[in-house]
């Protein structure tokens, strides 16, 4: 019995190890997908400024002055 118990607590100690979990990358190995200009889509066709427009015209919505009257 006290045999069963030491090994339980050996495996509970064991189960509390805590590892890197960060995958390490060699250089020159692929690195992920490369990131595109936001306006290079489907929507905007490269159209730089219509994408900067409809950010602005966003952010204007999203000012809660406009909404409480100030």
């Amino acid at each position: 019995m006290r045999f069963f118990l030491m090994a339980a607590f050996v495996l509970a100690l064991l189960g509390c190890g805590d590892r890197d979990k960060v995958a390490v990358y060699k250089p020159g190995d692929y690195q992920g997908k490369s990131d595109a200009a936001p306006w290079n889509n489907k929507t905007y066709n490269g159209d730089k400024a219509k994408w900067e427009g409809d950010v602005r015209a966003r952010g204007r919505l999203q000012d809660e002055s406009r909404r409480i009257g100030g």
